[in-house]
């Protein structure tokens, strides 16, 4: 629920009625383009299994070779996946995941040139 404090969330109603979460039952949070309302803590476990369960589900990795490379532009949703990857690969309540990642951090410069030189 940490990771909510800095997103902009409000509680969702329907006709002044609170909505609550699928797994929980406490306030939901709403999200825009899902179908099914839940609060910022179960949102986020829900968003973890779906992570995990495309990357080993999918059968990305195939033979020996488990390396990844994860680029980061240092946006929050690069962030955010960084920590789901790490948090992936060190969770060791599960199958281990089998995956190498190797991270590499992209800064973009923009260089503007002036139209009356």
């Amino acid at each position: 629920m940490e990771n909510l404090k800095h997103a902009q969330v409000h509680i969702a109603t329907t006709n002044g009625v609170t909505k609550k979460c699928v797994k929980c039952s406490d306030e939901s949070v709403q999200r825009s383009g899902t179908m099914m309302e839940y609060c910022g803590g179960c949102f986020l476990i829900m968003i973890k299994s779906k992570f995990r369960s495309a990357v080993t589900k999918e059968r990305v990795f195939k033979g020996r070779d488990r390396r990844v490379m994860v680029l980061l532009d240092g946006s929050k949703k690069a962030a955010f996946l960084f920590r789901q990857v790490e948090e992936t690969v060190k969770q060791d309540s599960f199958k281990p995941l089998m995956m190498e990642p190797c991270f590499f951090g992209l800064q973009v410069q923009i260089r503007l040139q002036s139209a009356f030189l």
